[in-house]
C-alpha cells in the first residue's frame, strides 16, 4: 500500500509539473502571436493573444511589457478620450512589469522607450517640448529620475535615460 501511495504521489507532482510547464510554454506562444499580429498591424488580435499570455503567466514582466507596447501602437489610430484611456492601460502595464522585476536591468531598459511615447502628447508629430502630455509628462519624468538615481552605476541605462529625457526637452 505504500509503494502504491508514493507511486501516486509521483504521479500527480509529475502531472503537476508538466501542466505546469505547459501552461508557461502555452504563455509563451501566445506573447510571440502577440508580437506577429502587432508587426503586421493587427492591433486587436495582438491585444487577444497578449491577454491570453498574461492569463497563462501572470507574473512575467515581459509580457506586461508587451500589453504596453500594443497599447502604445494603437495609440497612433486613436484620438481624444480614448487616448487617455489607452495610455492609462499603457501605464498600468509598465507599472506592473516593473513591480514584477523592479532590479532587472532588461526589464528597465525596454520600459524606458515606451515611457517616452506615453509622454508625448501626439505620436504623429515631433518630440519636444512642444507636443508633451501635460498628464502623463511628470509620470514619465518622474520614472527616469528614479530609474536614473537607482540604476546609477549602469552606463547603458543611464545613458538611454539620457537619449530620452534629450527628446522629451
Amino acid at each position: 500500500m505504500k509503494k502504491f501511495i508514493l507511486i501516486l504521489l509521483i504521479w500527480v507532482g509529475v502531472y503537476i509539473a508538466f501542466k505546469t510547464y505547459w501552461k508557461m510554454y502555452e504563455a509563451d506562444a501566445y506573447y510571440l502571436e502577440s508580437t506577429r499580429y502587432l508587426a503586421v498591424g493587427d492591433i486587436e488580435m495582438a491585444k487577444k493573444m497578449i491577454d491570453k499570455a498574461i492569463a497563462g503567466n501572470p507574473l512575467e514582466p515581459n509580457y506586461y511589457r508587451g500589453r504596453a507596447k500594443v497599447n502604445i501602437v494603437d495609440l497612433s489610430y486613436s484620438y481624444g478620450e480614448v487616448q487617455k484611456e489607452i495610455k492609462d492601460q499603457a501605464l498600468l502595464s509598465l507599472r506592473k512589469s516593473y513591480e514584477l522585476n523592479p532590479n532587472n536591468l532588461v526589464t528597465i531598459r525596454n520600459i524606458i522607450p515606451l515611457y517616452y511615447f506615453i509622454a508625448i502628447n501626439d505620436l504623429k508629430l515631433s518630440n519636444g517640448v512642444g507636443n508633451l502630455d501635460e498628464r502623463y509628462f511628470p509620470l514619465t519624468k518622474e520614472f527616469l529620475e528614479e530609474s536614473k538615481r537607482k540604476f546609477s552605476h549602469d552606463a547603458g541605462v543611464v545613458t538611454l535615460i539620457a537619449k530620452y529625457e534629450k527628446k522629451l526637452g
